[in-house]
Order: C-alpha cells, then structure tokens, then sequence
C-alpha cells in the first residue's frame, strides 16, 4: 500500500471544523486552535496571544472520530479525531461525523464534500435569518467580546445585566465613553436592553448579539442609530482583530 502524502492530500476538498480547544499532548498543554480535515489528512492552526504560532499538518492512514465525555457544564464535548483531543460543540463533531462518514461511503467522495459544504452553508445563511447562533458557546462569545474591547483599547469600568443581556460601561483613554451590550438569549433586541444600555452609558453605542437576525441597526427612543455587530460581521471582526476564525 502507498505511502500517504501531505501534498496531495491537502489539495482535496477542505472542511473547517472552526475554533476548538486541542490538547497537545507532546506540550502537555491546552490549545485554543482551528482545526480542518481534508481527505486523509487534517490541519491543526494553534493560537497563543491571538496569534497563530504553528500548524500541525498530519496524514492518518484510518480516520476515525469518537465522542469520550461532556465537559463539566454540559456545554462541549471531549473527542478523539484521528488519536488527537479536542473539546468541540456538538454542532463540530456532527460536522465531523458527517464529514468522515460521507467520506468513507462513497469512492467518489470529493462531489459528495462539495455538495455537504454547499448544503451546509445554504443552511445557515437560511437560520442566520431566524436566529441562528455562532457555532461558539456563549461563553467563548462574551470572552471573545471582551478581547475585541481590549484590542480595541477599551477598558471595562463597569458591568451590569438583565435576562440575557450583558452590558459594559468602556473607557478609551482618559474620557471616551462606550455602551457595549451583549445579547445571548434567542431573540431580538428590546426596549428594556436599550434602556439597561443608556441607564451604563452616556454615548458611544455598540451591541454584539450571539444571534443573527439580519438586523444591523436599532433605533433608540432618542433616535440614534445603535451598531449591532452579530453573524458574519462578527466573524469577520474576530478574523481581522485577533485573528482567530470561527466559521
């Protein structure tokens, strides 16, 4: 039997499996990563200070995948993909059942990756207008908030929230205020949100929200236009900002 090779491998048909947690276990060490699958192999892009410092590039002969344990808040999963540990959403490890299974079952394999990618992004680009959530947990969401604030120069003075909805008094320098609000339950934004949001802040308004209804912009009972920054204008931020890809 030949010899796999990375090369060619890596020229089929890619899936991104998103932002996950890896554990190395030369480094005995944890991991905020990428991961990717493509035909027999699979990349893993490890993150330090929001910077990508290596990619693990690998060939396995066998692909396999299996669930271990739920992690404390029932919130992840710890998985083997191909002998390594990631702690992943259940939405990324259906993904990457579906993957390998679909891979597996049909020698013409590379139609039937392009046809799950393509069905996959109609599908949400389908929900995103219906509530559809980041395939982040929320409390990645918030963390990930917090370190846009920061490369942002925004430093948070003060906090408070209601029914799902955080917000943050942020300071830029000695006087430049911001509102940042922070929506996480499945729903739009409220007038008890936008009164929570004036009640921290004076001006400088901003809301992140873990569902996309396809809405950019709220209109305030002052009449003020507030930026809601959700789905693929998030991911983007995330990508541009601190380099990180949660697709």
């Amino acid at each position: 039997m030949p010899e796999l090779n990375y090369e060619l491998e890596s020229r089929k048909e890619h899936v991104n499996i998103g932002l996950v947690l890896y554990r190395d276990s030369e480094k005995d060490k944890l991991f905020v990563a990428t991961l990717e699958l493509f035909g027999n192999g699979y990349d893993i892009s490890l993150y330090e200070n929001n910077n990508c410092t290596e990619i693990k590039k690998s060939v396995v002969r066998n692909t396999r995948y299996e669930f271990l344990q739920y992690t404390d808040d029932f919130e992840k999963m710890v998985v083997d993909i191909n002998g390594e540990l990631f702690v992943v959403t259940e939405q990324q490890f259906n993904r990457v059942k579906e993957y390998y299974d679909t891979k597996d079952s049909d020698t013409d394999y590379e139609e039937n990756i392009k046809r799950l990618n393509e069905n996959q992004n109609a599908l949400e680009r389908v929900k995103m207008y219906n509530g559809f959530p980041l395939s982040i947990t929320p409390t990645d969401f918030l963390y990930l908030v917090k370190r846009l604030n920061e490369k942002m120069g925004l430093k948070i003075i003060e906090s408070n929230e209601n029914e799902g909805f955080s917000v943050y008094r942020c300071l830029r320098g000695k006087d430049e205020e911001f509102g940042v609000g922070c929506l996480l339950d499945d729903r739009k934004i409220s007038k008890n949100d936008i009164k929570l949001l004036h009640e921290i802040a004076l001006r400088n308004f901003l809301i992140f929200s873990y569902f996309d209804f396809g809405l950019n912009k709220y209109k305030d009972n002052q009449g003020a236009d507030i930026d809601i920054i959700c789905g693929d204008e998030f991911i983007q931020m995330i990508k541009k900002y601190l380099n990180i890809d949660i697709t």
